[in-house]
């Protein structure tokens, strides 16, 4: 029997759907042992797979980003707790490999980063604010044990309040320090009894009356 192309292709354009259906159902009956073929031959042709695929992305790179892109869109929230589960139970060996990928690439990173930052400012700026704006709240809580109020006039508008030493010495243990004396707080590494929440206007009055003694007016806070 000699074998039509033209006529297998007008059969299968005429019978299209019913041959798909066909094939699906004889998938679904067949599953395991389809799935078994198709490990037994990955497993013997490994190597000639591999590189028939690094040839085909290689050869269509734009085919391949699209794909990938249209895939992200479809299955973003998917990937991403994929992608969290992984981290979380791979936390050193993804540590491991985020060193070994910037040791690699050091000149690559700093580049990307550079442009990135460049194009990024007011997006990296607002995130460093929050980022900034959480760390304070859960110090201001540590010092003021559960308090977040100035301890003199009770103001507990957040963007006022600071930290201050009770008994002086701050910028010596805050200048060049800052980063380590928050971390050493959230940590718990470090006493608290000697700090106090004060808002800026008693702060400013707490480091006047160090250096002149008693001064001669208060402070009050109205909401």
């Amino acid at each position: 029997m000699v074998y039509d192309a033209e006529w297998h292709k007008k059969y299968y354009l005429k019978n299209k759907y019913k041959i798909k259906n066909y094939q699906k159902t004889r998938r679904a009956e067949h599953k395991n042992e389809i799935i078994i073929k198709r490990k037994d031959f990955y497993q013997k042709n490994k190597g000639n797979i591999l590189e028939k695929n690094k040839e085909w992305r290689d050869n269509n790179k734009e085919k391949v980003k699209e794909n990938n892109r249209l895939y992200y869109q479809g299955n973003k929230d998917m990937i991403l707790k994929r992608n969290q589960e992984y981290r979380n139970n791979n936390k050193e060996k993804v540590r491991k490999g985020k060193i070994k990928g910037y040791n690699k690439n050091r000149d690559k990173y700093k580049e990307y980063q550079k442009a990135y930052n460049k194009k990024n400012k007011e997006k990296i700026a607002e995130r460093n604010r929050k980022r900034y704006q959480e760390m304070k709240i859960k110090l201001l809580k540590i010092v003021g044990k559960g308090i977040v109020k100035c301890v003199q006039c009770g103001c507990d508008d957040v963007r006022l309040l600071e930290i201050n030493h009770k008994n002086g010495g701050g910028n010596k243990e805050m200048i060049g320090k800052r980063s380590h004396f928050i971390k050493s707080i959230l940590d718990g590494k470090r006493q608290i009894d000697d700090l106090e929440i004060l808002c800026r206007v008693c702060n400013a009055r707490h480091y006047l009356e160090t250096k002149h003694g008693q001064l001669p007016y208060r402070i009050y806070y109205d909401k």
